[in-house]
C-alpha cells in the first residue's frame, strides 16, 4: 500500500520518523517530505499530484498550522493568482494563499476519496511553546485550532501522546485500512484458487455471493499476508 504522510515537519520531526518507521517494517510504500528535494518549500503542484497516487493519508497534526503557499502575495496586497498548471481541490474550505499546504494535502485526499486517517495531538499532552503557532488575531494559531476542529467533526481521528503512542496508532489504522482494501481483490475464485493458493485475482475474477467460508480463508490468509 502507498501512503502519504502529512503534517508540519519540524515540531514533528521525531513523530513523522516514528510513524515512517512503522509504515516500512509493515511493508508499506511511503511518501513523506523527507524524500523530497530540499527546496525552501516544497511545490503544492507535487504535493498534490504525489497524493492522488497513493492508497491512504496519514495527517499528524499538533500545533501548527505550517506553511501557506501564495501567502507573501497576500501579505503586500499583490492579486493572489494561482499559478498556472495549478490544480486545486474544489473545496470552499481551501483558498489559495489562506490556506496552508498541510490542510491541502487532507482537502486532496478527501476529494480523492483516499481513505484518511487523522492523528491529532492530545489536547492534555505537554507541548514546548516554541512549537506553538502564536496568538495573533486572525493568525495561524486560529487556523491550526479550526483545521483540528474540521478533522474531529469530519473524521474519526485518534489522538497521540508520544512518539512510540503514535506509531501504534499508525500501524494499527493503516492495517485496517489494507484489510479492507484486500478484501475487495483478495477473494477466491473456488474454481481456479484453494485455500493454499491466494493469489490476487483481477476485479472480474471476484466471487459474486454464496461463498462465505472461501472469502473467510481469503480474509485470514490477507491479513496474515498484510501483517508479516
Amino acid at each position: 500500500m502507498k501512503v502519504y504522510v502529512s503534517s508540519t515537519f519540524v515540531d514533528l520531526k521525531r513523530y513523522r520518523d516514528a510513524a515512517i518507521r512503522i509504515l516500512r517494517q509493515l511493508g508499506h510504500e511511503v511518501v513523506a517530505m523527507e524524500d523530497y528535494t530540499s527546496d525552501s518549500a516544497i511545490p503544492l503542484k507535487k504535493v498534490l499530484k504525489d497524493i492522488k497516487a497513493c492508497d491512504a493519508y496519514v495527517g499528524i497534526i499538533a500545533w501548527r498550522y505550517g506553511y501557506i503557499p501564495g501567502d507573501k502575495a497576500q501579505a503586500s496586497k499583490k492579486k493572489r493568482a494561482i499559478p498556472k498548471g495549478l490544480v486545486l481541490p474544489d473545496s470552499k474550505a481551501g483558498k489559495y494563499g489562506e490556506t496552508s499546504i498541510t490542510e491541502w494535502e487532507y482537502l486532496q485526499a478527501a476529494e480523492n476519496k483516499i481513505p484518511t486517517l487523522a492523528f491529532l495531538l492530545d489536547d492534555e499532552s505537554p507541548w514546548p511553546p516554541h512549537l506553538v503557532d502564536g496568538f495573533e488575531e486572525g493568525g495561524s494559531k486560529v487556523k491550526v485550532q479550526s483545521f483540528r476542529e474540521i478533522l474531529q467533526r469530519d473524521r474519526t481521528v485518534a489522538y497521540f501522546k508520544s512518539p512510540e503512542d503514535l506509531a501504534a496508532k499508525v500501524s494499527a489504522a493503516t492495517t485496517r485500512v489494507n484489510m479492507s482494501q484486500l478484501v475487495s481483490v483478495n477473494l477466491l475464485d473456488p474454481d481456479k484458487y484453494t485455500e493454499s493458493n491466494l493469489d490476487l485475482v483481477t476485479s472480474d475474477e471476484i466471487v459474486a455471493g454464496g461463498r462465505k467460508e472461501k472469502l473467510v480463508s481469503a480474509v485470514i490468509g490477507a491479513e496474515t499476508k498484510a501483517i508479516v
